[in-house]
């Protein structure tokens, strides 16, 4: 029976017979004896590199022209001007699986900026009306709360709960009085209220900034109130009847609210929230095997994301923007491994997305 090549998928042929070049190659290295062995392998290195730069190169051609349905697919689907916003469109095709060879989406906005379209970022709340009597009573809390702080988490407490009771009031205050209150019950060691503190603080204000600093040094109030509870969290492990999977719940929503927040954080303020929920990670050995792996496996997806972001980001903002303000899909090929398609929007309001970007992955 003849063996026919055509059974198998190109790719495979193509690197058998770069595999068939490269063996031969070394063979005649070893029958010829070379003196200058490190220089002749080097050489040797360098042109199988180029033997196979083509092959990668061929498999990304056909790897584009595999998705060029779906693209023209979802060019159809996104087009559409049903009454929805861009996010849904996106998010709807994604979820009905219109082009399943993209395993990410991300929306562009006019400066060439991504974001992740199934983690929508957690808009900027107003800060509310400015209340120079609040501010004074803050002020107050401020200056007693290392001498007294018992004094201190009661003064918090209490303005916290009188701004609570207004329709519209100073969230700046607020925020930072249950900050102040939960410094105060960390002092006392007591836990229970500095959780109580930082959940009220995460239901109500995680995305306000605090006016103390520039706005633009300022960082939201989130990821300071995530920190406590997982410190507050973790410390439980260490008892009785801990609750294990609440633990696991707060580690996971502070990455995830770190990658929603992401644009409204420094670099370095990032960096923090990433190493900090993986050391909580590595250092949850107490958890039982069920709760640690679902722990680890909620990280592991927030990392694939990072992952597919910086591969996303690689043909940089200008030309994100450029591509998103064509007419046709653009199609970039990232480290010889990955695909990024742009497919431009229709922007009726202003402000809306003016693209989206399709990440896939060749090899498959």
């Amino acid at each position: 029976m003849r063996l026919s090549l055509h059974r198998f998928p190109r790719e495979s042929k193509v690197a058998a017979v770069v595999l068939g070049a490269a063996l031969l190659q070394v063979g005649v290295l070893a029958a010829i004896g070379l003196k200058s062995t490190s220089d002749r392998q080097e050489a040797f290195a360098r042109e199988l590199a180029d033997n196979a730069r083509p092959v990668a190169q061929n498999v990304v051609a056909e790897a584009a022209q595999r998705v060029r349905e779906q693209e023209a697919r979802l060019g159809r689907e996104l087009a559409k001007d049903d009454g929805t916003s861009p996010w849904v469109r996106v998010q709807t095709a994604m979820e009905q699986h219109v082009a399943p060879v993209f395993q990410y989406a991300y929306l562009i906005d006019a400066s060439g900026r991504l974001t992740d379209f199934r983690r929508a970022p957690y808009e900027m709340q107003a800060a509310g009306p400015r209340d120079e009597a609040a501010r004074a009573r803050l002020a107050e809390v401020l200056a007693i709360e290392k001498s007294d702080p018992a004094r201190a988490l009661k003064e918090a407490r209490a303005l916290a709960d009188a701004l609570f009771e207004r329709p519209s009031h100073d969230s700046v205050a607020a925020a930072l009085a249950l900050q102040a209150g939960w410094r105060a019950a960390y002092a006392m060691k007591d836990r229970d209220a500095a959780r109580l503190l930082a959940k009220t603080l995460l239901a109500r204000y995680r995305s306000i900034r605090a006016d103390t600093s520039p706005i633009a040094d300022s960082e939201p109030m989130g990821p300071a109130a995530s920190a406590v509870l997982c410190g507050v969290l973790y410390d439980s492990l260490l008892r009785p009847n801990s609750n294990g999977s609440e633990f696991v719940d707060a580690v996971i929503d502070r990455r995830d609210q770190a990658q929603r927040l992401r644009p409204l954080l420094s670099d370095a303020a990032y960096r923090i929230e990433v190493e900090e929920c993986a050391k909580l990670t590595r250092d949850a050995s107490l958890l039982p095997a069920k709760l640690w792996t679902e722990l680890r496996t909620g990280i592991e997806k927030c990392d694939a994301l990072d992952q597919s972001t910086e591969r996303a980001t690689l043909p940089g903002k200008t030309a994100l923007r450029t591509a998103a303000a064509g007419e046709d899909a653009a199609r970039f090929v990232l480290d010889s491994h990955w695909l990024l398609t742009v497919i431009p929007l229709p922007q009726p309001r202003a402000g809306d997305p003016i693209g989206v970007a399709f990440v896939a992955p060749p090899l498959r």
